[in-house]
């Protein structure tokens, strides 16, 4: 499976866990912006896709340096920009993946799973 020229956004702040991803979406095809580290800058951002900047999906870690990234996923589902959830808390936070019916892959994830979760939630 590919995902040969999707744009993707990746907020994440661990940079071994960044770098695992972005190389991985590349391997698959897909052009990534990121990572982003914060929060507010991935609020920054998600404000920007309402004006035209947009993403094809994103992968968006829980908790950032600033907090939780519980606001970007509320706007990106307001925009209907879809996303996963990609986290070591994945146990905790499966309600409100629930809540968002979006996908939660627990990080690290395996290459595939993590190239098929983003893909289904483009379809």
């Amino acid at each position: 499976m590919t995902l040969q020229g999707a744009k993707i956004l990746l907020i994440e702040d661990e940079p071994l866990i960044a770098l695992d991803v972005i190389e991985t979406l590349h391997a698959a095809g897909a052009t990534v912006e990121g990572p982003v580290r914060s929060r507010a800058d991935a609020l920054r951002l998600i404000d920007s896709a309402a004006q035209g900047e947009g993403w094809d999906a994103v992968v968006l870690d829980y908790s950032l340096t600033d907090g939780t990234t519980e606001p970007v996923a509320a706007g990106l589902k307001q925009q209907e920009i879809p996303f996963i959830l990609h986290s070591g808390l994945s146990e905790k936070l499966r309600p409100f993946a629930r809540r968002l019916d979006v996908q939660l892959i627990a990080k690290p994830a395996p290459e595939e799973v993590l190239i098929q979760a983003i893909h289904d939630a483009m379809d």
